[in-house]
């Protein structure tokens, strides 16, 4: 008897030595820590846990459940009941998941990144969940700190360049200006001579007027499309007009895009063309922006065709500009249409962001998809007109 009282004296020094050993454990261990049962009932926890409910000790939190805790805390019903909510989701689904939880916690709001797994007995049945819970609050608001300071940034950027952008273009509309008037006067006079010419003279000269007019449209459409992407703020609304998708794309593959490697380049259907309400200048722009971007990365990749897509809807319509050049990567895709966020070499990162910006503004959108090495997407969702 007094063998068997011996050794089970020893055990329970043992169990002792071994539960202060794993509570040092848990006590030095960073974040708070906790495990409950199926009713959600708090069977074991660290200090810090604890404290952070402003418990003197672990004993006192056992057996509370979260809303025990909200009512000690006098916590809004809304914070255990979230809480509550992803316990479930842990013990049904079968699965660990990483989760921001926001508590109060002596007056402030606190957020924590808790990794809550669930709680298996020796046969691998499902009894209660395990969760290691981290204060995160300080680096949240250091990130908000950096987005706004970005934020800031980015809108003292846009300003200087939209200050010396639009002191250059003031300057060059009005050379550009002077050469069209100077054009026209040249066209009126030869115009008015070429009829003293011979048949083989007519052609050159005709062909030369031809080519400066393209030449100049080309250059107005483009000094159109450097203001419109200097221009913040949101669209005057009452200069939408009804306008017509394969117009635009038609102009600005005429004036713009002429050339043979171009036509060969670029491919598109006219079987499901539509009208919009919008200003055809700025969408000309933004077909401009993406064609350019593709052909600039299909000269650079040495391979890639440009599609051009259009599709009605019954909500919606849609014009599609693919390109099979090189993709986008998928870390870059959420930034694209940020301001100053670019794929090209030497480029300001403004085309899209202006892209995005009009499309919002007509009440349809802009959205890209892409695989990198093989293709770019994006998909311009106009309104459909109804008409009453």
């Amino acid at each position: 008897m007094e063998k068997n009282a011996f050794q089970i004296s020893i055990l329970k020094q043992q169990l002792t030595d071994s539960r202060n050993y794993l509570n040092n454990i848990l006590t030095l261990l960073p974040g708070h820590i906790y495990w409950m049962d199926k009713e959600g009932k708090i069977i074991g926890c660290n200090e810090q846990q604890a404290q952070s409910f402003g418990l003197p000790s672990s004993e006192k939190l056992i057996g509370m459940n979260i809303y025990d805790v909200a009512k000690l805390l006098k916590w809004d019903k809304k914070i255990p009941d979230e809480i509550h909510q992803n316990d479930i989701k842990v013990m049904t689904a079968g699965e660990p998941i990483l989760i921001e939880e926001k508590v109060i916690l002596k007056g402030k709001e606190k957020t924590f990144l808790s990794r809550k797994s669930p709680l298996r007995d020796a046969k691998n049945q499902i009894i209660g969940i395990i969760g290691i819970a981290t204060d995160i609050t300080e680096l949240k608001e250091m990130q908000e700190k950096n987005a706004c300071l970005e934020k800031e940034k980015t809108i003292l950027k846009t300003k200087m360049i939209s200050f010396l952008a639009s002191s250059i273009v003031h300057e060059v509309g009005n050379l550009l200006g002077g050469v069209i008037v100077n054009y026209q006067l040249l066209e009126l006079h030869l115009r008015t001579k070429v009829n003293l010419l011979t048949d083989e003279e007519k052609h050159p000269t005709l062909e030369l007027l031809q080519t400066l007019k393209q030449n100049l449209e080309n250059a107005k459409l483009m000094f159109e499309s450097i203001k419109l992407n200097i221009r913040s703020g949101e669209i005057n609304k009452e200069q939408f007009e009804l306008a017509n998708i394969a117009d635009d794309i038609a102009a600005i593959l005429t004036i713009c895009f002429p050339g043979e490697e171009s036509v060969a380049t670029i491919k598109w259907n006219q079987q499901e063309q539509f009208d919009y309400f919008g200003i055809p200048a700025y969408t000309r722009n933004i077909l401009i922006n993406l064609i350019k971007n593709a052909l600039y990365f299909i000269k650079e990749q040495g391979k890639g065709k440009i599609m051009l897509t259009l599709k009605k809807g019954a909500k919606f319509n849609q014009l599609i500009v693919e390109d099979t050049a090189q993709g986008i990567p998928k870390e870059l895709l959420p930034k694209i249409f940020s301001q100053f966020s670019t794929t090209r070499k030497g480029g300001m990162g403004m085309g899209l962001a202006f892209c995005k910006r009009v499309m919002e503004n007509y009440g349809g959108d802009i959205i890209c998809e892409s695989e990198f090495g093989h293709y770019t997407k994006f998909i311009l969702t106009f309104p459909t007109i109804v008409i009453e």
